[in-house]
């Protein structure tokens, strides 16, 4: 079972994602990809939330 990061941690990984990313595919491609990333992690984070919910 995978470690929760912290927000600094998180803010790392993105950063570094982010940087690899414009320099493989440039920038409009970099935003593409991490807008996408970004939006199936706020769908995930919405349905843990919502699974939390329905238990309490």
């Amino acid at each position: 079972m995978p470690k929760r990061l912290t927000k600094r941690e998180m803010d790392d990984e993105v950063y570094k994602l982010w940087f690899g990313r414009l320099c493989t595919f440039g920038l409009k491609q970099a935003k593409k990809m991490m807008f996408e990333a970004y939006k199936i992690l706020r769908e995930k984070e919405n349905e843990r939330k919502k699974k939390n919910e329905r238990k309490s």
